[in-house]
């Protein structure tokens, strides 16, 4: 019973650990995806190519305009997606693009 437990937590420690890298790693390569997209004088056909042949994880990644449409989805089709200029997460963005 004892070795039955300490191999259940050893998986979900593991687990957890594994997870967390997972994010922390998948997160690092957003961020450079997304520095080098917006940094770069790249067209929006050029970043959406960018963005499908450079996701290696398995996260939701959304690309929006300055209006708030939905330009790139690499889980769903994008045509099919509602606006989000009323959501407070782009509000929030589009207040740090204008202080810029």
């Amino acid at each position: 019973m004892t070795v039955m437990l300490a191999v259940v937590l050893f998986g979900v420690t593991a687990a957890v650990f594994g997870y967390r890298f997972y994010r922390q790693e998948a997160e690092t390569e957003l961020t450079v995806l997304a520095t080098i997209a917006t940094k770069q004088d790249y067209s929006d056909e050029e970043i959406t190519e960018i963005l499908k042949d450079s996701l290696n994880y398995e996260v939701r990644f959304t690309r929006l305009d300055l209006e708030g449409n939905v330009v790139f989805d690499n889980m769903y089709d994008y045509s099919q997606l509602e606006n989000h200029s009323d959501r407070k997460e782009f509000k929030n963005a589009l207040e740090k693009i204008c202080a810029k």
